[in-house]
């Protein structure tokens, strides 16, 4: 009866020390995503910094244009010469004022993209903390 029970009493420590050897490597794991979660958390703030700087870049092309092109247009006004000239000029600054409206859009969609990035980010952050809640337990 003795051996049965030293047995038992053996097998159910080999129980107990592979669960604490499992759970230790859970936490080590749950660390690991915790760090990466943090990582990205970061590093979808520095590109979200740098999004926000590339709008405003934008957005000073953007007004740089409009003055350019409203120059063009006065020059052709006051400018003897050629109508011929100025209407090119025109064009040819109206066809920028739609390329920086591109480049807006584009901007505009980078921006999406940071947010979606960051989002997922923090989900991920959100799942670490709760893996280490649960690991906890």
């Amino acid at each position: 009866m003795r051996q049965v029970a030293h047995a038992s009493e053996a097998a159910v420590g080999g129980i107990i020390g592979q669960v604490s050897s499992t759970a230790t490597r859970l936490q080590a794991m749950v660390e690991q995503v915790t760090a990466a979660a943090t990582q990205t958390a970061v590093k979808s703030t520095s590109v979200a910094a740098a999004a926000v700087q590339a709008a405003s870049n934008v957005g000073m092309v953007a007004a740089a244009s409009e003055e350019v092109g409203a120059s063009v247009v006065e020059i052709g006004r006051q400018v003897d010469g050629p109508a011929n000239l100025a209407q090119i000029a025109v064009a040819e600054a109206e066809h920028t004022a739609g390329l920086v409206q591109e480049l807006s859009g584009a901007v505009a969609k980078i921006g999406d993209v940071v947010a979606l990035i960051s989002s997922i980010a923090n989900q991920t952050h959100l799942l670490a903390l709760n893996a280490t809640v649960e690991a906890a337990r």
